[in-house]
C-alpha cells in the first residue's frame, strides 16, 4: 500500500511544470502550525480501482514522510460531499477526502493512468 500511495504522489508531483507555476500561498494548514503552498499539477486525475470498486485520486498532500491522497470515492454521498466541500471555512473536507496508507490495505491495486 505505501508504494502504491509513493507513486501516485510521485506521478501527480511530477506534473507540476515549474515550482513556481500554480502556486497559491497563504492557506492555512490544518493544525494552524503554519501555512501551505498548493501546486497544481499538469497530470489527469488516477483512478485506483480494487475489487470491483474504484475510486479517483484528484491530488496529494505530504507533510515531512506522511503522504495523503485526495480521493474522490463513489461510495460516498454526494450531495453530503458537495456540502461539505462547500463550506468557507470548514475542515471537514479533510475527513471526507484525505486519505492515507492505512486506508489502502488490499493486496492488489490496479491503477488507470490517462497520459497526454
Amino acid at each position: 500500500p505505501r508504494e502504491v500511495v509513493e507513486w501516485v504522489f510521485k506521478h501527480l508531483s511530477d506534473g507540476v511544470a515549474h515550482r513556481g507555476a500554480g502556486v497559491f500561498p497563504g492557506i492555512s494548514s490544518a493544525s494552524g502550525a503554519g501555512k501551505l503552498t498548493l501546486r497544481r499539477t499538469e497530470r489527469a486525475p488516477l483512478m485506483l480501482q480494487h475489487d470491483g470498486h474504484s475510486r479517483t485520486v484528484v491530488g496529494v498532500m505530504r507533510t515531512g514522510d506522511l503522504v495523503q491522497l485526495l480521493v474522490l470515492d463513489p461510495a460516498h454521498d454526494a450531495k453530503e460531499l458537495h456540502r461539505i466541500l462547500s463550506e468557507k471555512n470548514g475542515r471537514k473536507w479533510q475527513c471526507a477526502v484525505k486519505r492515507g496508507t492505512h486506508t489502502f490495505a488490499k493486496a492488489a491495486y490496479q491503477i488507470l493512468v490517462v497520459d497526454d
